[in-house]
């Protein structure tokens, strides 16, 4: 039996004879010589055999029933699945008819009955042997077309790199490093293009000569060191090409290591960045330009207030109006809290970007008020904690027992300050964590000396501040010139985000309140910029704090229908209006510009109108100069309700005839206020005293008014909240006065919440 098939398998041959006496005969006789031996009795059977289970042999009868052995080999050879398998004819036909026939239906052999074993053995060992050589051929070929195949490509890839070296912009250079004077061996078409060299005239001549006319520069004694210890560098300097023209040149070298990690070639990437340079040139002018212009900011910026404003407008009022429903959960009145307190600073950047242009001129004044240094922590990290969490971020507020909660400096400053250095913490972290450190010790060595007095002669105390983030770190050359304007580190220019002049305006805020401010980091670990500032403290008492607001529900009894109209080209900013005017009782009407004002005006005679300056088809100007020159219009109350943030605009508005001026985005009690002024409209307000409501139970507690209770409570709370006691401190709180019942439910949230651990940190405080 042949060896040379895989050895893994046994070697299966099927025996097709329609004679049972052949079968068993054959079959032991193959059994034997361990053949794996199948059978069929006729043509049928047979090919359901081969298809299902292919052998590598068939003993093939002639004369059966059906399909003779020729048409099963016929059959089989044309099938391209089989058509491989050797078919050895075995019959007692003898006639050279017969065999011819045997072969062209595609038979192997051909072997007549009565047989001689040996015979038979032979001829399917040779057969055998044949296919086997065959199949190892066949092997052969398709390695040899795959190794084909595989230079082919190879060959490809060199043919379209050497395309691509030759037809680079760049200049390619390639030079022995083995050689004295590195001689260059091959340069590109891009360098015949840079240089106006040809090819043929440096091969051969020194690799540094490509900087000859400029050695003076430090640069090219870069480059020769660089080639001296086989180390990579990049270098600018300025050079000539042939035609005897200047042009700045920028060098790349990199060394070619050979299999034993010896350098063998260098390879230099040559680029003509005369343009880069000349566009850095005009970057300098035209910022001088910018610089000259600035006279052209004060309408810019007065244009881009009222399009600021006037979205806000609708953020703020929606957000009042939701709050004003009595079906929102506790969670959800948080969210519109933080909502509400965003877009409130948000407003104050606007109101105060007209006086950033003050900073260069040395005009800018420190605005100090007093305030609970907490609570705009608290606010900072509301404002924050959402956009953290969508990046997966962790943040972190730190802050020590020993920190004053009350304190002297411009709150609007210290806030825009937090707040730019945070955003830009989490914008350029994009995993891990943001944390901000407050304690009141001073760990600078940049102070600055205190510039301005005391109002009671105190010594001031410094506040230090640290926020920390797991970013992309910023390069040492970057630091240097962080605090420039206009500048951005590589971080920023990739995610092309940000004005350059964060960092700037905030290092003058931080100087304006007695500190200074400087950065640590680690490329690809994170940043830390640290700054202090000098306060004085403040007593509570001298603390603003939010009033209690009644909140107006509906129009007192026993006064007339008002009627109200609301002009304003925005749909958001009207449906506002309405919705938050006539569930009070007010019949509201709108209109979308000046000239269908007038048309209602004149038909509908309202009370008050709430009247937009700016709008398409006719302006609240022209309007409102037509109705007040009639003797109807006299007594038609005109509210200018404008999203313009300059001061000259309310004269400019009420020299147009209007009654009153209003910015967007408003507050509700606002506009209740002064319609009340100007109509004596009467209100029914909601008794609840919000103070409680309007505050989440973090603020609640923070705000000190655990020491309402007596000191003993306030142990038993603080170990029920170290045992983890939850039903001993849902006891205590049953212990609380009825006039303090939002503590006890701030207290509850916290249990149900699982936020023991706020509890002993807030007692430790006390």
């Amino acid at each position: 039996m042949s060896d040379l098939l895989s050895p893994s398998e046994p070697i299966g041959i099927l025996v097709v004879d329609d004679t049972p006496e052949n079968l068993s005969v054959l079959t032991q006789m193959l059994s034997e010589q361990n053949y794996e031996v199948r059978v069929a009795p006729n043509g049928k059977l047979a090919l359901q055999s081969i298809r299902s289970k292919p052998p590598h042999l068939v003993l093939l009868d002639i004369n059966m029933p059906g399909l003779n052995g020729y048409q099963v080999c016929e059959t089989l050879k044309a099938d391209p699945e089989i058509c491989d398998i050797p078919v050895m004819f075995i019959s007692a036909l003898h006639e050279p008819i017969d065999k011819l026939q045997g072969f062209q239906a595609g038979g192997v052999d051909y072997i007549t009955k009565p047989f001689e074993a040996i015979e038979v053995l032979a001829r399917i060992e040779n057969q055998l042997h044949m296919r086997s050589l065959q199949l190892q051929l066949q092997r052969q070929n398709e390695q040899l077309q795959q190794e084909i195949e595989s230079r082919q490509a190879v060959e490809e890839y060199l043919r379209i790199l050497k395309r691509a070296i030759a037809e680079s912009i760049d200049g390619i250079i390639i030079a022995e490093a083995r050689v004295e004077n590195y001689p260059i061996i091959f340069v590109n078409n891009g360098f015949e293009r840079i240089t106006g060299y040809r090819r043929e005239e440096v091969l051969g001549e020194d690799f540094c000569g490509l900087a000859a006319s400029d050695r003076e520069n430090p640069n090219f004694q870069k480059l020769q060191q660089a080639l001296a210890t086989r180390e990579s560098c990049q270098v600018l300097f300025q050079n000539y090409r042939k035609d005897g023209a200047q042009f700045w040149s920028e060098l790349s070298l990199s060394p070619v290591h050979d299999a034993q990690g010896d350098v063998t070639h260098f390879i230099g990437i040559q680029s003509d960045v005369s343009n880069r340079i000349s566009v850095k040139e005009e970057l300098v002018r035209a910022k001088e330009t910018a610089d000259a212009a600035n006279k052209a900011k004060s309408t810019f910026i007065a244009n881009m207030s009222h399009e600021l404003r006037s979205p806000l407008n609708a953020i703020l009022g929606f957000s009042q109006l939701m709050n004003r429903s009595k079906e929102l959960s506790q969670s959800d009145r948080e969210n519109i809290n933080i909502i509400n307190r965003s877009g409130e600073h948000l407003l104050t950047l606007i109101n105060n970007i007209l006086d950033l242009s003050k900073i260069e001129a040395g005009k800018t004044i420190l605005q100090p008020v007093n305030f609970d240094l907490y609570g705009l922590l608290d606010d900072v990290e509301d404002m924050f904690v959402l956009q953290a969490e969508n990046k997966g971020l962790e943040l972190i507020f730190e802050r020590e027992k020993s920190l004053p909660q009350y304190i002297c400096t411009d709150l609007v400053k210290l806030r825009q300050v937090l707040i730019n250095l945070l955003g830009n913490a989490i914008k350029f972290t994009p995993k891990g964590f943001v944390a901000v450190r407050t304690n009141p010790s001073p760990v600078t060595s940049y102070q600055l000396p205190v510039t301005r007095q005391t109002t009671n002669n105190q010594q001031p105390t410094t506040i230090c501040f640290e926020v920390e983030d797991t970013g992309m770190g910023i390069a040492p050359e970057e630091r240097d010139r962080l605090f420039e304007a206009f500048m951005q580190t590589q971080s920023g220019e990739d995610i092309q985000e940000g004005t350059g002049l964060g960092l700037l305006i905030s290092r003058k805020f931080i100087r304006l309140m007695g500190g200074d401010i400087g950065v640590r980091s680690v490329l690809g670990q994170g940043s830390t910029f640290s700054f202090d500032i000098q306060v004085e403290l403040a007593p509570a008492t001298r603390v603003s704090q939010k009033t209690t607001k009644h909140r107006v529900v509906a129009l007192a009894d026993r006064q007339i229908e008002y009627r109200i109209l609301v002009v304003d080209d925005r749909p958001s900013n009207r449906i506002l209006l309405v919705k938050l005017l006539q569930p009070l009782g007010f019949k509201v009407k709108e209109a979308e510009n000046g000239k269908q004002a007038l048309e209602i005006w004149e038909t509908w005679d309202p009370h008050l109108i709430w009247m937009d300056m700016r709008m398409p088809v006719m302006d609240g100007y022209e309007a409102t100069k037509y109705i007040k020159r009639t003797i109807k219009g006299n007594a038609t109350v005109v509210i200018a309700l404008t999203a313009s943030a300059l001061e000259e605009e309310k004269a400019i508005v009420l020299s147009a005839g209007c009654d009153d001026f209003v910015r967007k985005p408003f507050r509700e009690e606002e506009l209740f206020e002064t319609m009340a002024k100007h109509l004596g409209v009467h209100y029914v307000y909601d008794d609840i005293d919000r103070h409680f409501q309007d505050r989440s139970d973090r603020d609640l507690l923070d705000s000190g008014i655990l020491r309402v209770m007596p000191v003993p409570w306030q142990e038993r709370l603080y170990q029920a909240a170290v045992d983890l006691d939850d039903e001993q401190i849902l006891a205590l709180t049953a212990e609380i006065p009825e006039d303090y019942s939002d503590l006890a439910k701030a207290i509850a949230n916290l249990v149900n919440q699982f936020r023991l651990d706020k509890i002993i940190e807030l007692i430790e405080k006390i």
